[in-house]
């Protein structure tokens, strides 16, 4: 996992299985970054459900620290 090299935008993403393992700061810079058009939510594993989904949210789930621990999707 390289969080240092840049790739170009992607603005068709719906689903980052890369950032597994990023800091949680730096994967929602990533998704802004790919995705200007929606907003970023975390949530704690075990925690609240997320509400209905949204088309222009992107859901991050966290181990309760920094860490993504499932992969990030709109929703």
């Amino acid at each position: 996992m390289d969080q240092t090299a840049l790739r170009p935008p992607d603005r068709s993403k719906t689903l980052w299985p890369e950032l597994v393992g990023y800091n949680t700061i730096a994967a929602g810079i990533v998704i802004i970054r790919d995705r200007p058009d929606v907003h970023v939510e975390y949530f704690t594993v075990g925690g609240a459900p997320p509400s209905p989904p949204e088309p222009k949210r992107v859901i991050i789930f966290t181990d309760g620290q920094i860490t993504v621990v499932f992969p990030p999707f709109v929703g």
